[in-house]
């Protein structure tokens, strides 16, 4: 860009009224700010979801530059097998201005601002590059850190360092290979943050001291006669400074300059801390929205408490309660607990459906007489203990052999009787096969009865 000679001595004739004008807070530029005032500056931060790779895009006044921060996995030099990679580059691009079209012009400068940066936060030790090793010898991390100049507008210096700074602070790397679930940051010792002072000398004779000012815009670097760049940090210790030429300055000036800019990067590491922690919160919410495939809202406090439950009605619980501890029809598909009217109507029954399957055993005249009087009642009492019958064989060797009667209600198999028991009395037989069979069916009905008695 090119300036004319209109606007060069109109700058001049601005910058001159600060000598007699003590005040450096009074309106001295151009373009309304003070000596030693910043343009307004706006910091936008982001962070990749499934990249290694954060940005910081930083906008002062109208210059405009991205730093992108990336991290991959490589093998450590052999002399320094635990230590990690940084490393910086400024890329100057023709969209940014029109100067930089000459590819030597524009080479030269963004080494010069590499070199810059690196000093200001890699030979600084901001960066404890032992903690980017991962297995000693074999594997560390190395962090780039490329800066992009979207938009020349002045004090590129300035603008790259804190772009820099800010988005290796915002950069998070996995804990380990293999999980990516848990990031951590980087490990920075301290924030180095870096402030330009220029210097435009009235004077012609150079007996007086130059002007300062910081900040300047892409026209008032056409007029200026020198500059010089202050690293400091929070800790209010001097990390770096960096002056290439130009006129000369007093240690007086030195020396006010430093403390200025002390103070200024104090006030600007604060800005910066409260960005990061602000765009820190943002990209942790888009990240667990990401995992989760969702949109992730925090419910706060507030409007869980616009929206209560309404209460229980329990006013029909006991009667549930009872209904389902309830005896009688609990895991049973009848009633347990019956009138003597029911009892006696399901003995009758059974009586008769033991009289009708009685028909069809071959048993004599008396024992079905005594039968049929049996199922004529209700109450019915034990049968008496039926002794076995022992039979002598005729061989010379005694055994005691037992005979057991297989009916047709019977489940048990039969067990066949011994040949030397073909003598017994078959009418004895058929009384005992008739008693075997009543005392089966009818065993459980005499419990039962007897149980409805007592009560």
């Amino acid at each position: 860009m090119m300036l004319s000679s209109n606007e060069r001595d109109f700058l001049l004739a601005s910058l001159k009224s600060s000598r007699s004008n003590d005040d450096t807070k009074a309106v001295q530029r151009a373009d309304g700010r003070a000596l030693l005032e910043f343009r307004r500056m706006n910091l936008s931060l982001r962070r990749s979801l499934q990249e290694h790779q954060s940005e910081c895009e930083l906008q002062l006044g109208r210059t405009r530059v991205l730093a992108v921060v990336s991290g991959e996995v490589v093998a450590p030099f052999p002399d320094r097998p635990t230590e990690g990679f940084l490393q910086f580059q400024v890329e100057l691009s023709p969209m940014g201005a029109s100067i930089f079209e000459h590819k030597q012009a524009h080479k030269a400068w963004a080494a010069e601002l590499s070199r810059i940066v690196e000093r200001s936060i890699r030979d600084c030790k901001a960066l404890d590059t032992e903690a980017l090793a991962i297995v000693a010898g074999e594997s560390v991390w190395a962090i780039k850190c490329t800066i992009h100049v979207l938009d020349h507008g002045g004090n590129l210096v300035d603008a790259v360092s804190i772009a820099s700074i800010a988005a290796l602070m915002h950069f998070r790397r996995p804990e380990s290979l293999g999980n990516e679930s848990t990031l951590i940051p980087l490990s920075l010792h301290h924030i180095p943050v870096s402030i330009s002072f220029c210097f435009v000398q009235l004077d012609s004779v150079h007996l007086a001291d130059p002007v300062t000012l910081i900040d300047p815009t892409d026209r008032e670097e056409k007029i200026l006669d020198g500059s010089i760049t202050y690293t400091f940090n929070s800790f209010r210790e001097l990390c770096a400074v960096h002056k290439i030429g130009g006129v000369s300055i007093s240690t007086d000036v030195v020396l006010r300059c430093a403390n200025i800019a002390c103070a200024k990067a104090e006030e600007l590491t604060e800005w910066l801390k409260e960005e990061t922690e602000k765009a820190d919160k943002v990209a942790i919410e888009q990240r667990r929205a990401f995992l989760r495939g969702k949109e992730f809202l925090d419910a706060s406090v507030d409007a869980l408490s616009v929206h209560k439950p309404a209460p229980l009605d329990v006013s029909g619980l006991d009667k549930a309660m009872e209904e389902l501890v309830d005896f009688k029809t609990l895991h049973a598909p009848i009633p347990l607990r019956e009138d003597s009217e029911t009892q006696e109507a399901d003995v009758k029954q059974l009586m008769a459906s033991l009289e009708h399957a009685s028909e069809g055993l071959a048993i004599t005249q008396a024992a079905r007489e005594h039968f049929h009087q049996l199922t004529q009642t209700v109450h019915v009492t034990a049968p008496p203990t039926q002794t076995k019958h022992s039979v002598e064989s005729d061989s010379d060797e005694e055994e005691e052999s037992v005979m057991h009667v297989q009916s047709e209600f019977s489940k048990s198999s039969e067990k066949q009787p011994a040949p030397a028991a073909q003598d017994v009395d078959m009418e004895s037989s058929d009384e005992e096969d008739l008693m075997a069979a009543i005392k089966k069916k009818t065993s459980w009905v005499y419990l039962l009865v007897r149980s409805s008695d007592d009560d």
